[in-house]
C-alpha cells in the first residue's frame, strides 16, 4: 500500500517532499542527475527567453529594460 500523497500546502508536507525530493536525487546515478540538471537549465532558459521576448514585443526595448530592472 502506497502512502497519502502529502499536501504541498502545510509545512509537514513541504518538508515531506523536500525530503523525498532529496531522497529521490541521492539514489540517482551522477549521469541521471546530470542529465535532471541539464534539462532544467534548458526550462529556465526557455522561460526567461518568452519572458524578455514577450516584453519587447509589447513594450519594446523600454520594455525589456523595464522589466530587467524590477
Amino acid at each position: 500500500m502506497s502512502k497519502k500523497p502529502a499536501n504541498p500546502n502545510t509545512a509537514y508536507g513541504r518538508k515531506r517532499l523536500r525530503e523525498e525530493h532529496q531522497q529521490w536525487r541521492n539514489n540517482t546515478t551522477p549521469e541521471e542527475r546530470a542529465n535532471y540538471d541539464a534539462t532544467s537549465t534548458i526550462i529556465w532558459i526557455v522561460v526567461v527567453s518568452l519572458c524578455l521576448l514577450i516584453a519587447f514585443l509589447v513594450g519594446g526595448t523600454d520594455g525589456v529594460l523595464k522589466w530587467l530592472t524590477h
